[in-house]
Order: structure tokens, then C-alpha cells, then sequence
């Protein structure tokens, strides 16, 4: 980094740098080497961020936060911290919707075999009452 580029750094007010480690798709895993990042977000160990990394954007994660920025190091910015709270609301959302609909659904598929039954089997609907019923205690009875 050149002298004008570390003297135009310290003249922004907040800025940090980070450890960053980049994720290895083939172990799964975060490689090991580190690589210093410019940043003006408050970040903490584990968060993860979008970097520029070889000229496409990457997630990272943060391992390490410096107490005196590596400017001779860092000549890339931390493009953004990833939300991981938002797209966990959204997961725990979708999971919700989807009980729900199964509920719906479960519950339809229920009414069209109960009315199968009644219009193709002669039975009245305290018959097949009484037969549910018993059905279900019985199962209940199995499990235990």
C-alpha cells in the first residue's frame, strides 16, 4: 500500500481492519490463511461479511479483530456484514407457514375421506363417528 493510500486511511474516521478467512467449498471448512480487511462496521469474531476476493464477491468470516489497523496489509474494503438474525427470522417463518399449510391440508384430505366414506359405505355419521373413535383409542393403545 502506498504512503498517500495509508495516509488517506487514517484520515477516516473509524476505520478498523479484520482477519478474514475465506470458506473452502471442497473441505467445507474456512481456509486457513488469513487476509487483512478494511471495515467501518462494528464487526465481532464468527460474523460473516461480503469481501471483494480476487475480483468476485465472497463471504468471509471474521477471526480476527485488530487493535491497531494493518493498513500496510488491508487494501480491500468489507463490502457489508451478512444479517445471519434477518435470514433466521425468515427460516423460522417459512418453517411456521408450513406447519400451518400442512395443518390445512391434512385437515381437508380428512373432511374428503370422511365424506368418501359416508356417501360409498352406507354408514351414518354416528356409525363412522363411534368408528373413528374407536380406531384412535386403539392406535393410542398400540403405541403405549
Amino acid at each position: 500500500m502506498s504512503n498517500i493510500t495509508q495516509q488517506t486511511a487514517l484520515l477516516i474516521e473509524g476505520l478498523k481492519t479484520v482477519g478474514v478467512q475465506f470458506y473452502n467449498g471442497s473441505t467445507k471448512d474456512y481456509k486457513s490463511d488469513t487476509y487483512a480487511y478494511k471495515t467501518l462496521e462494528n464487526l465481532q469474531i464468527g460474523d460473516l461479511c461480503v469481501v471483494d476476493g480476487a475480483g468476485h464477491k465472497k463471504v468471509v468470516k471474521v477471526v480476527e479483530l485488530h487493535m491497531f489497523p494493518k493498513l500496510e496489509q488491508a487494501t480491500k474494503w468489507v463490502m457489508d456484514k451478512v444479517d445471519t438474525a434477518k435470514y433466521e427470522r425468515i427460516l423460522e417463518m417459512e418453517e411456521i407457514l408450513q406447519g400451518k399449510l400442512q395443518q390445512i391440508q391434512t385437515k381437508k384430505f380428512r373432511e374428503q375421506a370422511i365424506e368418501a366414506l359416508l356417501e360409498n359405505s352406507g354408514m351414518t355419521q354416528e356409525e363412522l363417528t363411534q368408528l373413528t373413535t374407536e380406531s384412535s383409542k386403539f392406535l393410542l393403545e398400540v403405541k403405549a
